[in-house]
């Protein structure tokens, strides 16, 4: 199977979306071994701004050797941008997320779970319960007692139970 270069995403190195694009991109580079091994090769030409600025400025010698595949091009990125102080601003970001926050106004209550539980497994080790509790810390009151009990320790089964709830 070969690889369409226009379902490779672009990057224009925004702090907020490297995620959604490394999962996008995992996607893709798991499909098969030949995609995995284009993807090195293509993912750079899919970088826009900073980040092409970035790649570009790396010595010829690190640009081969990143694009062997995807594994490590993927490292390359990953090192560079998601630094410590990168972890530390999207910690703080993650424990501030609220249901229908700015940016999110139409958001269903199923959608900010996903959200925020993605975000918390990409940046933070939690136990499911605890994962549950920092989820809950953003909602509103009444859907504690709505979707809630003692017995879910896992964040699917509170997502399936908020699902029911508002479906």
């Amino acid at each position: 199977m070969k690889i369409k270069t226009n379902k490779v995403p672009t990057w224009d190195g925004d702090d907020n979306s490297i995620l959604e694009w490394l999962d996008k991109t995992n996607h893709l580079a798991y499909r098969n071994p030949r995609v995995y091994r284009e993807l090195g090769l293509i993912a750079p030409l899919h970088l826009t701004d900073h980040v092409a600025r970035w790649f570009h400025a790396l010595p010829d010698l690190m640009q081969q050797e990143i694009q062997q595949n995807w594994g490590p091009f993927r490292l390359a990125i990953s090192s560079h941008f998601m630094n410590q102080q990168w972890f530390d601003k999207m910690k703080g970001q993650i424990l501030r997320m609220r249901y229908r926050q700015k940016g999110h106004k139409n958001e269903f209550p199923t959608n900010y779970f996903y959200r925020k539980q993605r975000a918390i497994k990409e940046v933070f080790t939690l136990m499911p319960s605890e994962t549950i509790m920092e989820i809950m810390n953003g909602v509103p009151h009444y859907w504690k007692v709505l979707i809630c009990d003692k017995t879910q320790d896992e964040p699917s089964r509170v997502t399936d139970r908020g699902h029911r709830e508002w479906s």
